[in-house]
């Protein structure tokens, strides 16, 4: 830990080139920070995340968040757990709901019951599905 006390973390860009992403992510490992998150913006953490998952050995991965109406709980299920064997287990997922102008205007998702949807996205097994 840098400041010897609390665990840093820092944020990658998602829409940066891949070069960029690659850059800040290993230049956030070489400084000794705890992890890196990847925000949902314009689209989903996870590529993001794979790219700082290739080029780093030891700072962990968190999505910052994931938003639980953009994708079905499957989808997000398996991403997860698809960039946590990538990783090396090295990743952690965090899910949110948003807010109702983002999840309909822009995701074109129905807000209805953020808090239903979000328990079922945590409770989906991907196993039911297969």
């Amino acid at each position: 830990m840098p400041n010897g006390k609390r665990p840093v973390w820092g944020v990658i860009t998602p829409t940066a080139p891949p070069a960029v992403l690659a850059g800040q992510a290993q230049m956030y490992e070489q400084a000794g920070l705890e992890g890196v998150f990847a925000p949902q913006v314009y689209g989903p953490p996870f590529v993001p995340l794979a790219a700082a998952a290739a080029v780093t050995t030891r700072v962990k991965l968190a999505s910052g968040i994931a938003l639980a109406f953009a994708r079905s709980p499957f989808e997000t299920a398996m991403a997860a757990i698809d960039l946590d064997r990538i990783s090396g287990g090295r990743f952690t997922l965090g899910l949110g709901c948003s807010i109702r102008t983002w999840s309909e205007g822009f995701f074109g998702m129905p807000y209805g019951k953020p808090l239903e949807h979000l328990r079922e996205v945590v409770e989906t097994d991907p196993a039911d599905h297969r």
